[in-house]
């Protein structure tokens, strides 16, 4: 399987790891080749929406590169990303292989857009939390300050503090 982590703090930008099984015989006759009982492999593909797309990774560049502008870290269009994939890799632009482009494209995005959101969430929950530590202000009034005001977000919040508040007991 393979593993994208695609916010990876910029030190790790460009890494790839493999991991593998290592046979360790207790008892009985070992296999003596590892392909006959390692048939599980996990990669981990590290890049970070730091890395600007222009700038050639030092090793593995074409596969790294590929990966970014696939799912969305490189800030570009879906019509730019075409054309990269066309004219610096050589993809024939079928009418299938176009539309994989933009679901994967889409995707990526999608992502990026819901984890922007729970991190935005988080935020105001730890504020939440936060004010009502620190100040006399009521819990109604701290929820309209972080911006609280839909109802199910004002749901979700209390059921969650209620929650986390039983735990502390």
């Amino acid at each position: 399987s393979i593993w994208l982590m695609p916010q990876a703090p910029l030190k790790y930008d460009g890494t790839i790891r493999i991991y593998s099984l290592q046979e360790k015989v207790e008892s009985g006759i070992p296999l003596k080749e590892k392909e006959a009982y390692d048939k599980i492999k996990i990669a981990t593909i590290y890049t970070s929406s730091k890395h600007e797309i222009s700038q050639k990774y030092e090793q593995n560049d074409e596969l790294l590169r590929v990966v970014m502008l696939l799912f969305g870290m490189s800030g570009r269009s879906v019509q730019e990303i075409r054309g990269i994939l066309e004219k610096e890799y050589g993809f024939k632009m079928s009418d299938k292989l176009k539309k994989g482009v933009e679901n994967m494209c889409n995707l990526a995005q999608g992502l990026i857009i819901e984890n922007r959101a729970v991190g935005r969430a988080e935020e105001k929950y730890e504020i939440l939390i936060n004010l009502l530590e620190q100040t006399d202000i009521s819990l109604k009034k701290i929820m309209k300050i972080v911006g609280l005001v839909k109802k199910e977000e004002v749901k979700e919040m209390t059921d969650r503090l209620i929650e986390d508040l039983t735990l502390k007991e």
